[in-house]
């Protein structure tokens, strides 16, 4: 039986400062790449075949890092842009937290988990939810 496995990237250098990433192309963290490497250690049981990835650099070091602590090799990587992180668009490259002070705890959450909440020239989670799963309906 195939198996689906999501894996979040581990922490970047943004994610470590609370400043909202989305495409911007940022690396991990030290930490990020210990987490990365966690994941692997839980995942070490599993065989791989292929594996799915934004080809921002934070995903890919983290699949790399994966990758290592796995005994045998993933056979296929396939990287797209339809899964990239969410496009924070104005607020990319803003610390959270000051956002919220901005804001305040309610507008902050409703960017942050509202379904069809809008950034200026960014992406609502529902945007997201409609790039990313028609390109797995149309993988499988």
């Amino acid at each position: 039986m195939a198996k689906l496995i999501l894996v979040r990237h581990g922490e970047s250098l943004w994610n470590a400062k609370g400043i909202w990433t989305g495409l911007t192309d940022i690396s991990l963290s030290k930490k990020g790449r210990e987490e990365a490497r966690s994941a692997g250690m839980a995942l070490k049981d599993i065989k791989i075949d292929i594996a799915y990835t934004s080809p921002l650099a934070r995903a890919n070091q983290t699949l790399d890092e994966i990758a290592h602590s796995l005994p045998s090799p993933i056979i296929l990587t396939i990287k797209n842009k339809a899964l990239n992180e969410r496009n924070y668009g104005e607020l990319t490259g803003k610390n959270k937290w000051e956002i919220e002070k901005e804001f305040g705890e309610e507008k902050f959450l409703d960017i942050r988990r509202g379904w069809n909440v809008p950034i200026p020239k960014g992406e609502t989670l529902k945007d997201v939810y409609n790039r990313v799963v028609p390109y797995y309906q149309k993988k499988y």
